[in-house]
């Protein structure tokens, strides 16, 4: 990501200017009335949006351990009304129960 050695000298440097909007790069000054010199520190990243994985793992949710979604059930009171639904609606995979209503885990995962 960085460059392996300075593109610019280091010691004669007498003023640095990093800026936010230009990430990438570094000003310097080798006197204090020079004028400034622009340096690229950095290597481009091309990021290509949109592109998904090649390979998924996995299909749907994955079911938690009874332990965890208890978890979340508890802390799903800090969350909006609106938005406790998702949480409800997880799968998971119960800890020794025969009852089906309390297993949630979906039968289309499993496959």
């Amino acid at each position: 990501m960085y460059r392996k050695t300075s593109p610019f000298p280091a010691r004669p440097i007498k003023e640095y200017l990093l800026q936010e909007k230009h990430p990438r790069s570094i000003d310097t000054r080798n006197t204090y009335n020079g004028f400034m010199e622009n340096y690229v520190i950095m290597q481009k990243r091309v990021i290509q949006p949109g592109k998904k994985p090649k390979n998924l793992y996995y299909n749907g949710l994955i079911p938690l351990p009874k332990a965890k979604y208890d978890q979340l059930q508890e802390l799903k009171q800090f969350v909006a009304v609106n938005l406790q639904r998702y949480y409800q609606e997880l799968p998971y995979i119960g800890t020794g129960q025969e009852d089906s209503d309390d297993e949630r885990v979906n039968k289309d995962d499993e496959q």
